[in-house]
């Protein structure tokens, strides 16, 4: 009833976009074509231009090569440019990725980075990574990270999303696609130096940008900038539709909390008022010198560490939270030497830190400030070389050699770590009189390195026909060699059509959080003078990579020239998962030994020397395979005005499902649909500008949810012996339809105002929260430490103020 209730929501929309689409196109060609009165014509209005035009910029993030068309490129790409952003509003890179198609972002669904990101059916950000000019801006040793207004967009010129497995050009982690964001020079500003913004909004929000770039000579050009956002956040707890899910929140009043563990009296004093707010900024500093491009980036993001808890578990006050900063610095130099050969080199330096006073304070803290630390590094040179012999061939190749340093995030530290000394902190609740200095917590330095090379050719035989082939190897010092290929073939059998067959592999390189991650508790028996525990997350140093092919087929034809359709579909197969495991019986790292070193029967599990009820840890174990595709239609109409006005029109759906062997061991009663996804899910909206007027409706269609599934979730039956493959009631949500506009109006060449509207329905709607378990969907929040499904946030508006000078 859910699912036939969101269709008939979604066509229903389509029919108001469509009757939009007309009225819209009526009304212009009735529109006066001038702007406003007292307006001056905006001075970055383009040429008149077509469908093919928008659709079909120029790239690079593709090849690595110079810049090909994207029709022309072996790969699923969208380009966002500088025009897009300002009509759609956008402010980071999160407002971009929540408008592609083939993503599944769970907003507010998780208290370790906030979103949790899926694409094709693969979850994670750290499966796709994150490039500002080419350079990777995601985390060196790639933690998952939020992504929000710590990355920017307001100095994009264009932001490039490819899609698909990419490690045979960047190597590892690229395993469902790269995004790359690409800065605007001193010739994109349309002759102003600086662009600087202001924005406010309900539930104070406060968002400043500015952007500076300008060419101090012929051959030398500076940019600077930088964006800051804070952002409080509405206060779910008075949303009548949420109340039930804050039954407990006067614990904050009161200090004592009913848990899923029994109740907690904190000994550590809790603010009375419910805060849950969210900040980040980020700045950038890039200078061009005759070949020499230097680069710095620095961001920061802060969230609460109590979303998607129930008050009962976990403490909502502004100072438990999760800090990260990614400081990136780059130097490269770039010589063509003639047409046919040229030469690039970089160098990287790349840091994470984690803010030393990130804490979490929930249940599995004992409701106490439980501090966390974490701190990776990158140091990069990579060599590149271009070559054309022919007309019809281009060659790229490379070499590259990676050093990482790492401290992943560990166990929960009783105060924060002071970096101004040697690193050392003990485990929370383990001083007591007897032993008043506690247990001395673990911090694993994992140094490991990478050498890479790649090589790739592309050949045009005709205009009409290109083959891509490309492979690269990387040794990683950890975990051994990964070899990718990669192979394209994009044929235009007319100047209207474009196909393309594509084939690539990638490797997720086992991050030292993954490897090396632990967490539990110590508790100390007075009566018997020892320390015992329940529960103990550990390390597995030999965790090898994921590792994932894929083979697409797309197709893009314009029915007319300002009407496009396409049909892209996929399929992934991935293996060596990473999966939580028992301890004992798989890896055995941490079960009791005699003194030979063999296995003591019914022995004890142990950490430190001290006993431990349970010991997990994490193996490559199981497969995946995902299939889907998109179908998406493209509309364009110059309206006139030398094509400065003109209406955009978007719409596509969406299709993912697949099945997963998480046991690995091939039976048919072990497979299970994959979770985390919504099979159907669809976006469309306009983009109509007249005169110095912008207006943006968008709609984001999710159907059905589908939380993760559990082996011992289904049990083949008499009558349908498939049954485990089926997900049952307790491990769907319903979907939802969430309606975002933006307007915007040019006051003058240099000033603008604009306007966003978030859930301008104000629906109440779920999304998956990334840390519940499936039979919360069926039994409610009550009695659980997570929400079943996350609560989103109300209508939210927000106004600002665009100055160019």
């Amino acid at each position: 009833m859910q699912t036939s209730t969101m269709l008939f929501s979604f066509v229903q929309y389509v029919r108001v976009v469509v009757l939009g689409v007309c009225c819209a196109t009526c009304f212009s060609y009735r529109a006066s074509a001038q702007t406003p009165s007292g307006a001056e014509k905006p001075a970055n209005q383009l040429e008149m231009l077509s469908l093919e035009d928008l659709l079909n910029v120029e790239i690079v993030t593709a090849s690595r090569s110079s810049k090909q068309k994207t029709s022309n490129a072996p790969a699923t790409v969208i380009t966002i440019t500088d025009d897009v952003i300002k009509v759609r509003g956008y402010q980071s890179l999160f407002d971009v990725i929540m408008d592609l198609p083939d993503f599944l972002v769970q907003t507010n669904s998780t208290p370790e980075y906030l979103h949790q990101f899926t694409l094709r059916g693969v979850q994670g950000m750290n499966n796709f990574i994150l490039l500002l000019d080419g350079i990777k801006i995601s985390s060196p040793t790639n933690e998952l990270l939020p992504i929000m207004e710590n990355y920017p967009v307001h100095l994009a010129k264009q932001i490039e999303i490819v899609y698909g497995p990419a490690s045979a050009l960047y190597g590892a982690d690229a395993v469902t696609g790269v995004i790359n964001i690409i800065t605007k020079t001193p010739e994109d500003m349309n002759g102003k130096v600086l662009q600087a913004t202001l924005m406010g909004g309900t539930h104070t929000y406060l968002n400043g940008s500015a952007f500076l770039s300008t060419r101090l000579s012929k051959d030398v050009s500076i940019s600077v900038g930088a964006q800051y956002m804070f952002d409080q956040q509405p206060n779910l707890s008075q949303i009548e539709a949420y109340k039930k899910d804050f039954t407990g929140i006067d614990a904050l009043k009161t200090g004592s909390f009913n848990t899923v563990f029994g109740p907690a009296k904190v000994t550590n004093p809790v603010k009375p008022e419910y805060s849950a707010p969210r900040t980040a900024n980020n700045i950038y500093v890039g200078a061009q010198i005759d070949n020499f491009r230097l680069a710095f980036f620095r961001n920061y993001a802060r969230v609460s560490q109590a979303t998607a808890y129930t008050p009962n578990n976990a403490v909502y006050n502004d100072d438990v939270f999760m800090g990260h900063t990614i400081t990136t610095m780059s130097g490269s130099y770039t010589k063509e030497f003639d047409s046919t050969f040229s030469s690039t080199t970089q160098f990287t330096l790349s840091r994470y830190d984690m803010d030393p006073l990130s804490n979490y304070r929930n249940v599995f803290t004992g409701m106490e400030p439980g501090y966390k630390y974490a701190f990776g590094s990158m140091l990069k040179a990579e060599q590149i070389f271009g070559y054309r012999p022919i007309r019809e061939l281009s060659l790229t190749g490379g070499a590259t050699f990676e050093s990482f340093y790492s401290i992943p995030k560990g166990a929960d530290l009783e105060k924060p770590v002071d970096e101004t000394g040697a690193i050392q902190a003990t485990l929370l609740g383990t001083r007591n009189a007897r032993n008043p200095n506690g247990i001395a917590a673990d911090f694993f330095t994992v140094k490991f390195s990478n050498i890479g090379g790649f090589l790739q050719g592309q050949y045009n035989p005709i205009e009409q026909l290109s083959f891509t082939l490309g492979a690269r190897y990387d040794y990683n010092s950890r975990f051994g060699g990964a070899f990718n290929p990669r192979l394209g073939i994009v044929w235009r059998p007319s100047n209207s059509t474009t196909i393309k067959a594509l084939y690539g592999s990638a490797f997720f390189a086992p991050a030292p959080y993954f490897s090396f991650q632990h967490f539990g508790s110590f508790f100390y028996d007075a009566a018997r003078n020892q320390y015992g525990s329940f529960f103990w997350q550990l390390p597995n140093p030999a965790l090898g990579p994921v590792r994932t092919q894929t083979a697409e087929l797309s197709l893009r034809s314009f029915i007319v020239e300002n009407f496009s359709v396409s049909l892209t579909g996929y399929f992934s197969a991935l293996s060596g998962l990473v999966s939580d495991v028992p301890d004992r019986g798989t890896v055995n790292l941490y079960v009791e030994r005699d003194a030979q070193g063999a296995i003591v029967p019914n022995g004890r599990n142990l950490y430190k020397g001290i006993p431990v009820g349970f010991i997990q840890t994490t193996i490559n174990q199981g497969s995946q395979q995902n299939y889907g595709g998109t179908f998406q239609m493209d509309y364009f109409q110059n309206l006139g005005n030398n094509g400065t006005d003109r209406l955009v029109a978007f719409a596509s759906v969406s299709y993912v499902e697949g099945n997963v062997d998480a046991l690995g061991r091939g039976n048919a009663a072990d497979i299970l649909q994959i979770g985390n996804i919504a099979p159907l899910s669809a976006r469309a909206g306009i983009d109509l500008t007249i005169g110095g007027f912008s207006i943006s409706p968008r709609l984001i269609f999710v159907g059905t949810q589908r939380v993760a599934a559990r082996q011992s979730e289904a049990a083949p039956t008499a009558t349908d012996p498939n049954a485990r493959r089926t997900l049952n009631t307790r491990q769907i949500m319903p979907g939802y339809a969430l309606v975002n506009v933006s307007a915007r109006y040019q006051i003058t060449s240099n000033i603008a105002v604009f306007v966003n509207v978030w859930n301008a329905t104000d629906a109440r709607y779920r999304t998956i929260n990334g840390s519940a378990a499936p039979e919360d969907a069926l039994r409610g929040a009550s009695g659980f430490e997570f929400f079943a499904g996350a609560p989103q946030q109300p209508i939210r508006v927000f106004g600002g103020l665009q100055i160019d000078f």
